[in-house]
């Protein structure tokens, strides 16, 4: 169980000196995310004891991480939402959502949602919190929207003809999702029918962000480009595409996008290159150079990116080599 740790020293002004380390978890992670205190959950797959964990990272990444407590789950966690108050909810290869506490005790089961027929790919909540409901999306096409309160379906849709893959929420009645069809959507839940659809795009569409404070929507794709749309740049009946960035391996999933919230609108992807991108969404749509844009070579598949809440420098990053890789900046 040796531990990879490097300190990387990039062509970057100010970031040249990230610090890096991946945990080993000794189970394939599809996705961790942080919950409070420094704490991260993430969810196995592709193994016969599926499970979700809570592990307490430290401060400086060359510390270990500690596992804090384990439940098993009845299928593989493609995806998972965390809440400021320590609520984990997963979405399942089952077409389950799994609701679990997590803060602060053993983990347990709260509820069960029978959210789809197929396979969840991704779930999301409103600003951390589930007031507005648990919104998840299916290979089937599907969206739907449970409520906690009563562990019932409040709002489902068919959207897609085909495998929806990426789901972010803009409003707490407004989402946005996109997968095989190759274009984004934008779904409100008090009407069946997409609000508003985007042009075709080259690739299949895997993440999606709603950048904080403005109408940019960026997009993860399959062929490892990066798109951008702005939801107030509309021409009838389609969202307009503004800008491509090439940040990833050509062919390379870009898996999981995440913004920077203090200063927005920038972002952090990663993908089956094995890469960590920082992007400046504002510098590339004013054709600027930007000296904060930075990539980090991790050199495994890295299959989620998360951003601890109230912070700047705390990433963490679920691998396919079974491990956790924390990052942090200076």
């Amino acid at each position: 169980s040796s531990v990879e740790y490097c300190d990387a020293n990039l062509n970057m002004g100010a970031m040249s000196d990230i610090r890096w380390c991946a945990h080993p978890v000794h189970k394939k992670v599809k996705v961790a995310r942080w919950m409070g205190f420094r704490q991260v959950a993430l969810g196995s797959y592709a193994q016969k004891a599926n499970v979700v964990e809570t592990w307490q990272m430290q401060q400086s990444p060359d510390q270990p991480a500690k596992q804090l407590s384990q439940c098993h789950v009845p299928g593989q966690v493609m995806d998972m939402f965390c809440t400021a108050d320590g609520i984990i909810a997963s979405g399942l290869d089952t077409g389950s959502v799994v609701v679990m506490q997590g803060a602060d005790r053993p983990l347990h089961i709260l509820a069960s949602i029978a959210s789809h027929s197929s396979a969840v790919t991704a779930i999301s909540g409103f600003d951390r919190r589930l007031d507005s409901g648990l919104a998840s999306v299916a290979e089937n096409g599907k969206i739907s929207i449970a409520s906690l309160e009563t562990s019932s379906i409040s709002y489902q849709s068919s959207v897609s003809c085909g495998s929806l893959r990426a789901l972010s929420f803009l409003t707490p009645t407004t989402m946005i999702t996109g997968g095989m069809s190759r274009r984004l959507l934008l779904v409100d839940n008090r009407s069946p029918t997409p609000a508003l659809t985007s042009q075709t795009c080259e690739s299949e569409i895997l993440s999606l962000c709603a950048m904080p404070d403005s109408s940019l929507i960026v997009g993860g794709f399959l062929d490892g480009t990066i798109s951008v749309w702005d939801l107030r740049r509309t021409k009838d009946p389609a969202i307009d595409q503004l800008l491509v960035l090439g940040r990833h391996s050509v062919a390379s999933a870009v898996w999981s996008l995440t913004p920077v919230l203090a200063r927005s609108p920038m972002m952090f992807s990663c993908g089956q290159d094995g890469l960590l991108a920082l992007s400046d969404i504002r510098a590339k749509l004013d054709g600027n150079e930007s000296i904060e844009e930075f990539s980090l070579e991790v050199t495994v598949p890295l299959n989620s990116v998360d951003l601890r809440p109230d912070s700047v420098q705390d990433l963490v990053m679920a691998a396919d080599n079974c491990s956790l890789v924390q990052v942090h900046l200076p």
